[in-house]
């Protein structure tokens, strides 16, 4: 460690097995160093282990020879065969710790017998995160919705505040839904009106959907049928 006005700088080497303009392992060396330096952490990339570091976290444990440096630790993944998990039973006898990339692994590790005190995990998290757009689920209603409630709309005006605002578009297509769309639009849903049933629109509206709701009881619904 070094130390400046009496603070301690944790040294940490992430050691990269793969070239870092490569793949995703070299992805995640490089946002994980970007994250480390953020936090005021002393951070290096290296091919092999820095004995002078307070850490070297190995990216990932296949390229660990098992030599002791300072603090050691393992980045955990792609453990499917035996002569692996005989590969990291030696290594953790070296290493101070394996992070694993879930509490799955790393429980089906233990089973394995691999030693509980060595292992933790941290969720893997998409070196793509943020640049991704999510889209929404697409969601088809194409009936007319009548007074004396045969389409049983009310069950979709009860789920309404339920459901996770922006997640969900809602695609109508038929007279009668106002109350319904309405109670959508007000606790966050996209709601989109068609109007009343046109051939061509009808067409192009399957392109867009991802689901198809009909909540009646009966078998008068052609959109079921079509779905």
């Amino acid at each position: 460690s070094s130390f400046a006005s009496g603070t301690v700088v944790m040294n940490v080497c992430l050691v990269s097995y793969e070239n870092v303009t490569s793949w995703i392992l070299g992805s995640l060396t490089t946002n994980l160093a970007r994250e480390l330096r953020g936090l005021g952490i002393d951070t290096e990339i290296a091919e092999r282990a820095n004995p002078a570091a307070d850490v070297n976290h190995h990216i990932i444990y296949i390229g660990y020879d098992g030599a002791p440096s300072s603090i050691d630790t393992l980045m955990i993944t792609h453990i499917d065969t035996a002569a692996k998990v005989a590969q990291l039973q030696r290594q953790l006898q070296v290493a101070e710790s394996g992070v694993c990339l879930s509490s799955d692994t790393m429980n089906k590790l233990v089973a394995l017998g691999l030693p509980r005190e060595r292992l933790c995990y941290a969720n893997f998290p998409s070196p793509q995160r943020g640049l991704i757009e999510r889209r929404q689920t697409s969601i088809g209603i194409t009936s007319r919705c009548y007074p004396y409630g045969c389409k049983r709309e009310y069950l979709l005006g009860e789920l309404a505040p339920h459901l996770p605002p922006g997640e969900f578009v809602f695609h109508f297509m038929g007279f009668g839904w106002d109350c319904v769309m309405d109670a959508l639009r007000q606790n966050g849903t996209d709601v989109v009106f068609h109007g009343d049933f046109d051939a061509g629109r009808y067409r192009q509206l399957w392109r867009s959907l991802d689901y198809y709701l009909y909540l009646g009881q009966d078998e008068g619904s052609t959109g079921l049928l079509d779905a």
